[in-house]
């Protein structure tokens, strides 16, 4: 009988192995075995330490990957202050709020691209019939935010309108808001707007929904099972909680950008998505290896090139490449990656950089409007970035 038990003992735990096993999606190394300087990495341990006890954010998880291997990852404070307290794990699921139009939208609208069903070049008006037939605006516009789409609606006046549905009501709203400018003036104007309606023209081209089509054609073939919109079972209970709401209790596992919540249904081109560090790594590293997974094709490399680099056809005083900012127009990448790294933030605290020079991806993902958003992470991500950058000796 004990002989049994202890047979069923070690079952449980090679499972158990098993299980945590299939949870690396990349291969661990040191960062020596990298070519990085550990003492220099593990700088990030304060940087982040010192934030969290200053009230910045409750906590985050950093990954860092070189040239498709995780050197470095680790879950710092805590995810939920209230109304209970638990720790931080690396499982965490975060709201990635606007880290979802390029790693969702901007995917997507790039296989798309390459199966010859849209071009950059085709007018918005052309897939959408609330739009101006004479609307000048492109998808390419959209994609790199030149549009002149205005950065955001206001949820009190879209639900005014008194359509049948709020995501009608948004649908409309978009079609005739009032432009900032004519697109092609070189000016760009970062817009929510304009992720929402790349995913209005998604839904029209395929038929599917935005959550039914990046899981069906990019997570799930890519092995993904914690990245994707409106969690639930034990994804739900691993989200990370955002702010709290009118009635005391935080957010979780709802997006807490309030037009994606409540005019789109949680399910939004700007915002909505949900993943774990160690899943974004992997969606970095397909970038990073020009579209493939494993294998597996997720983006032809001329595809990836297009989608993460300046685009002469829609230039832009901003660096917009059409789905990423690039170094260093966005602050959060600090002063120390190369000329041509691209990636992007989130309002909740996330952040994604990827640099091809070096084959460096930082992935740091923090709830920072937990339980409140009063507070600000810009410098902290901008200091994580030149630690990583610093710790590259070869």
């Amino acid at each position: 009988m004990k002989n049994r038990k202890t047979s069923l003992l070690l079952l449980l735990l090679l499972l158990s192995l098993s299980g945590t096993a299939q949870e690396k999606l990349l291969p661990r190394a040191t960062p020596a075995e990298m070519g990085m300087d550990a003492a220099t990495l593990a700088r990030c341990d304060s940087a982040i330490t010192v934030s969290i006890a200053d009230s910045l954010l409750p906590g985050g998880v950093l990954a860092v990957v070189r040239d498709g291997k995780m050197v470095y990852l680790k879950a710092y404070g805590h995810r939920s202050l209230t109304p209970t307290v638990e720790p931080m794990t690396v499982e965490t699921l975060f709201d990635m709020a606007s880290v979802t139009k390029p790693m969702a939208t901007g995917i997507s609208i790039m296989q798309l691209l390459e199966e010859g069903r849209i071009t950059l070049r085709d007018r918005v008006a052309d897939y959408l019939p609330d739009w101006d037939p004479k609307d000048p605006i492109r998808i390419g516009h959209l994609l790199t935010h030149t549009s002149g789409l205005p950065p955001y609606a206001s949820v009190s006046e879209v639900l005014k309108r008194g359509e049948e549905t709020p995501r009608r009501g948004l649908e409309k709203h978009i079609a005739e808001v009032k432009r900032l400018y004519a697109p092609n003036e070189g000016r760009a104007t970062y817009s929510c707007l304009n992720f929402i309606t790349l995913q209005y023209i998604l839904e029209q081209v395929t038929g599917e929904t935005l959550k039914d089509y990046v899981t069906g054609h990019i997570y799930r073939p890519m092995g993904l099972r914690h990245t994707g919109f409106l969690p639930t079972g034990k994804n739900l209970k691993n989200c990370a909680p955002t702010e709290l709401q009118p009635d005391g209790l935080p957010l979780r596992g709802a997006v807490h950008d309030p037009m994606a919540r409540k005019l789109n249904g949680g399910i939004s081109g700007n915002a909505g998505l949900f993943s774990t560090a160690e899943e974004m790594a992997a969606l970095c590293t397909m970038l990073m290896d020009g579209g493939l997974w494993h294998g597996k094709r997720i983006l032809m490399p001329n595809t990836v090139r297009v989608f993460t680099t300046l685009h002469p056809a829609f230039p832009n005083e901003s660096g917009r490449t059409p789905g990423f900012g690039s170094f260093p127009n966005i602050w959060a990448m600090g002063d120390l990656l190369h000329e041509g790294t691209f990636g992007h933030t989130g309002y909740t605290g996330t952040y994604v950089s990827i640099d091809p020079e070096t084959r460096v991806a930082i992935i740091w993902l923090a709830n920072r409007v937990h339980p409140h958003d009063n507070t600000s992470t810009t410098r902290l991500n901008e200091v994580i970035s030149n630690i990583v950058a610093s710790s590259v000796l070869k």
